[in-house]
């Protein structure tokens, strides 16, 4: 009877292993998936901040051209804020 049990637990055991065979293919899908998800998200992410930071410096540009003292007074804070 203890032989019966480890030849159903041996069957069971080679029986979970076809299924994680078939599962892994699966799971490889998934975190492909996941994986470029990801990526696009990253790389969205990336062109909005390169956006953000051409639209201030296209400020501070301006900003620099301009003689007002208050413009001159924003130039220096944007300045400060790039370099942080």
């Amino acid at each position: 009877m203890g032989d019966e049990r480890a030849a159903r637990g041996s069957d069971s055991a080679s029986g979970h292993d076809r299924d994680d065979e078939r599962a892994r293919p699966l799971v490889v899908t998934r975190l492909r998936r996941e994986n470029e998800r990801l990526r696009e998200r990253l790389a969205e992410r990336r062109r909005e901040r390169e956006r953000i930071v051409e639209r201030y410096e296209t400020l501070l540009d301006a900003a620099r051209g301009d003689g007002d003292v208050r413009r001159s007074m924003v130039a220096r804070l944007i300045d400060k804020l790039r370099r942080t």
